[in-house]
């Protein structure tokens, strides 16, 4: 079986060859910060995308936000206000250092306080215009904000983190998420061109922004249209690198790995006269699933095949029929469920649906003219010990055409005869890893 294939962690390449992997020029403690999130180049920085993004261009005055949190409000705000006073910080009883202040603009004033953040008194000053964003919560009766971020007014320079649209990053302690976005923002002006892998007729069809676009409003958006369309463009960029992985490995494996070429079941085979002995007609959907997957067989490479339907819509049915049509050629074919309650329906409807078709009666020849009937067996690991060293003795003799059960097909202990066909249910309950092993089975 091929290798696992997985989209790359930071998906396609951004950059032209060999700048992609320009390292970051970044020292000190946001340098720990990079590493611990493991961004190493410019590429992992522009694609350490936001977790989520808070709006901020909604400015109100003190007096508003004392309504809001009167009326209960608990989202995070923003107001545009002075320091009226910051005292010099002192120990509580707890042995943290706080400090105290208070904050208004012409409608009023609110308090403020930090914790174990000495350089905020030296940062504020009585006087000082800066943006104020945090919760805003009433405190014995009186309007206070905890930790609040801020931003210091500063001649000719536009604030950079209110007023807008800001990300919110995955952080750590030595690098906070405004941090963060200074340097995606740096990076961003001295990156080169992004490349696109969509020609630009596909992208409009598609209704797609530019991946250029996309990183750039990812971090930086005017508006919340903005983050859902280049959100779109990057999820599609995500889905589609995965796609090209999934293609490679397809067409790869159609080169490189040798499958059974199983024969196209025909009118009186195995496969047929169980379609022709159901009590009721396939539609049309199950008949093609059902040639499609005996194409599939016929080729000389492994197949692949998902079957895909709502509950009763006749997915057994199809995965007995591949079974039958490796069986009648004298291979072996393997049936795994997540549970056993469910490997144990499968094995009540296959019998089922095999004594309706056969009979009763086994066959240890299909070549007998006593009986077509395949021999199936349910293995799980509640079977008794005796009963499944018999099994196991059947299986690896070839006595058993078609095998049903649990995780215990995947063990050691398990060696098929001649397993042509391997069919798993509710495989995304499985692990890759797990499905691999029954195919190397």
């Amino acid at each position: 079986m091929a290798d696992v294939v997985a989209a790359p962690p930071r998906g396609l390449e951004l950059f032209a060859s060999g700048r992609a992997a320009r390292p970051l020029k970044i020292t000190g403690r946001r340098a720990e910060g990079l590493e611990k999130l493991g961004l190493a180049t410019v590429q992992d920085l522009l694609q350490h995308y936001p977790r989520s993004h808070v709006d901020r261009t909604n400015l109100r005055t003190v007096r508003e936000l004392a309504r809001a949190a009167s009326a209960g409000g608990n989202s995070e705000v923003q107001v545009h206000a002075r320091v009226k006073k910051i005292d010099r910080p002192f120990r509580t009883r707890s042995g943290k250092r706080m400090i105290k202040g208070l904050i208004g603009d012409e409608t009023g004033t609110f308090a403020v306080t930090w914790f174990n953040q000495e350089w905020v008194a030296r940062a504020l000053t009585p006087g000082t215009e800066a943006f104020f964003y945090g919760r805003l919560e009433l405190f014995q009766g009186k309007l206070q904000m905890t930790a609040p971020r801020f931003e210091i007014v500063r001649s000719g320079k536009e604030p950079f983190n209110v007023g807008r649209i800001v990300p919110i990053y995955p952080a750590t302690a030595d690098l906070s998420s405004d941090q963060l976005r200074r340097l995606i923002w740096e990076s961003l002006k001295s990156a080169p061109p992004i490349l696109d892998p969509l020609p630009g007729p596909l992208r409009r069809k598609l209704r797609l922004m530019s991946r250029s676009d996309a990183v750039r409003l990812i971090h930086f958006p005017e508006s919340k249209d903005e983050v859902y369309a280049a959100r779109r463009r990057l999820i599609f960029d995500e889905v589609f690198t995965l796609q090209l992985g999934l293609v490679y490995r397809k067409r790869k494996l159609e080169r490189t790995v040798k499958g059974i070429a199983h024969e196209r079941p025909e009118a009186d085979s195995l496969a047929e006269s169980f379609l022709a002995a159901l009590p009721f007609e396939l539609t049309d959907a199950q008949r093609r699933a059902c040639a499609e997957v005996a194409s599939d067989m016929t080729k000389s490479y492994p197949m692949h095949r998902l079957v895909e339907g709502e509950v009763g819509s006749g997915k057994t049915v199809v995965a007995l029929y591949a079974c039958l049509a490796a069986i009648a050629g004298g291979f072996q074919a393997a049936l795994m469920a997540p549970t056993e309650v469910l490997a144990e329906q499968h094995e009540l409807t296959v019998a089922e649906l095999l004594d309706r078709a056969f009979g009763i009666q086994e066959s240890r020849n299909l070549f007998s003219i006593s009986s077509r009937r395949p021999v199936a067996r349910l293995l799980t690991g509640s079977v008794p010990a005796v009963k499944r060293r018999a099994i196991l003795q059947e299986v690896a003799a070839g006595e058993v055409d078609l095998l049903i059960g649990t995780h215990a097909l995947i063990q050691e202990a398990v060696e098929f005869s001649r397993l042509g066909v391997a069919v798993v249910d509710e495989q995304h309950r499985f692990g890759v890893l797990q499905r691999k092993k029954l195919a190397e089975k």
